[in-house]
């Protein structure tokens, strides 16, 4: 009898387990959908060079 209730808990315990794999795969997989696998590295490029150009103008104009 005792050794049913361990295999319950244990089953229980990996369906638990389970289901927080798939919570976590489906969390990056919404992430991966939002930028793509190189979207957020060309997202970074393109914000690159407007920084660039912002803090270029501040000098010229003497803000900081």
């Amino acid at each position: 009898m005792i050794d049913l209730i361990i295999i319950i808990m244990a089953g229980i315990v990996l369906l638990f387990l389970l289901s927080c794999c798939f919570m976590v795969a489906r969390l990056l997989d919404e992430e991966i959908s939002m930028y793509g696998y190189e979207g957020k590295e060309n997202w970074e490029r393109e914000q690159l060079p407007d920084k660039l150009s912002r803090s270029s103008t501040d000098e010229r104009h003497g803000d900081k």
